[in-house]
């Protein structure tokens, strides 16, 4: 039992790997290097990202359908893969996960979310 154990757990960091050398590719296309929010307004967008952890890929365009390949949508490493085999298509960003969900906020409820600026938060 041990040796599956181990042989998993090395199948596991092999993945891991492996995954982020994809999720490295596209965000460095996408993001610019090193990667960063494409939302203007985000506190990430000029400053130096701290771990690509917080970073997600996005749509450009918000009419633009959900990627599927046999009737299940494309995330995560699946959707990394898919860019990279495209050979990096136009029409995708990289976005924070805070400026991402306010993208999808303010497509549900018609605009009715906005990001809080620093200067109205500090003073």
């Amino acid at each position: 039992m041990k040796n599956y154990y181990k042989e998993s757990d090395n199948l596991k960091r092999g993945f891991i790997k492996y995954y982020y050398k994809l999720k490295e590719k596209v965000f460095f296309h996408y993001g610019g290097n090193p990667p960063h929010c494409a939302n203007p307004e985000c506190p990430y967008h000029d400053e130096y990202v701290p771990t690509i952890h917080i970073l997600t890929v996005d749509h450009i365009d918000e009419n633009a359908p959900d990627i599927e390949i046999y009737g299940r949508k494309l995330y995560h490493i699946r959707l990394c893969s898919f860019l990279i085999k495209k050979n990096f298509p136009d029409g995708y960003q990289i976005l924070c996960r805070n400026c991402n969900y306010l993208k999808y906020l303010e497509r549900k409820w018609s605009g009715k979310y906005t990001r809080i600026k620093k200067k109205e938060v500090e003073g």
